[in-house]
């Protein structure tokens, strides 16, 4: 958007000329104005997206960027209703349809890059070791995102729990080195 724009050229007239090569890509731009952003309160992510720019936390947060991998949102959590909303109005059964969620990966390590591995889940509570996961991603991150979509299913032993269930989902990702690395 225009509005997006304007942002990443003020934050970029902010960085040092000799730190721009690496400072200043459309990912890094993207992961500080995503992070920097304020959500709105009582919005769905679907409304919202990240939230209203915050562009005093973003020019804090390119000051200090190492390029990295993200992924947004960063944090699927289904006791913020509002914020998750449709999905927290269908709870997860076993035998029942997946929860299906698809996270924007951010490359800011290169243009291009893949997944190493497929993801894992990896639960952290016992009711995270009821549940179920299958991936779909891009083959390439090009240029600099791509997608990873979560398919999530509660195994027939979680017929009768409930709860929250709790883990993290981890990957790695590869990128050829800038030039001159």
């Amino acid at each position: 958007s225009p509005v997006a724009a304007g942002l990443g050229t003020l934050l970029g007239s902010t960085v040092p000329v000799n730190e721009r090569y690496k400072k200043l890509t459309p990912a890094s731009m993207k992961q500080v104005l995503i992070e920097g952003a304020n959500r709105i309160p009582h919005e769905s992510i679907y409304v919202q997206g990240p939230g209203t720019a915050n562009l005093l936390r973003s020019f804090e947060l390119l000051q200090r960027y190492e390029p990295r991998v993200s992924v947004f949102p960063k944090r699927i959590d289904m006791s913020d209703e509002e914020y998750m909303w449709p999905h927290t109005r269908t709870p997860l059964y076993a035998s029942g349809m997946p929860l299906m969620l698809n996270l924007t990966v951010i490359n800011g390590l290169g243009a291009t890059g893949y997944f190493k591995e497929a993801p894992k889940w990896i639960p952290s509570n016992a009711l995270g070791t009821l549940l179920s996961f299958q991936f779909e991603f891009s083959e390439v991150l090009w240029p600099w995102n791509g997608y990873l979509a979560l398919f999530v299913h509660a195994k027939e032993a979680a017929r009768y729990q409930s709860g929250f269930a709790r883990g993290t989902v981890t990957f790695r990702i590869h990128s050829p080195p800038f030039p001159g690395e």
